[in-house]
């Protein structure tokens, strides 16, 4: 999504708290109770709408592509990749019993 920069000077209130103005909330889908994820880079405070994997899997898969694009030792992928491995299978075997309830 590509959105016009907005800039916005606010206070902080006494419980630390800062408002997002109402366009950029609705610019960028941030509804009331939208969980937002804050993290402190070099001088800036960075919020991102946080957005949960739902698929545990997902992120297996996700892991086991940067390992085979990055320049690992040899040494360290035959630790990682059984590592992998078994946290699949865990992860596909909680797949299959909630499939069977």
């Amino acid at each position: 999504m590509k959105t016009k920069a907005v800039g916005a000077i606010r206070r902080v209130d006494e419980l630390g708290r800062i408002v997002i103005p109402k366009d950029l909330r609705k610019a960028m889908g941030i509804a009331t109770d939208t969980p937002m994820e804050i993290v402190a880079q070099d001088n800036a405070i960075i919020l991102t709408k946080y957005e949960a994997v739902d698929n545990a899997l997902t992120v297996v898969q996700h892991l086991r592509g940067v390992i085979s694009l990055a320049d690992y030792p040899k040494e360290s992928l035959l630790a990682i990749i059984p590592a992998i491995n078994h946290v699949e299978a865990l992860l596909k075997g909680r797949a299959e019993e909630s499939n069977a309830i």
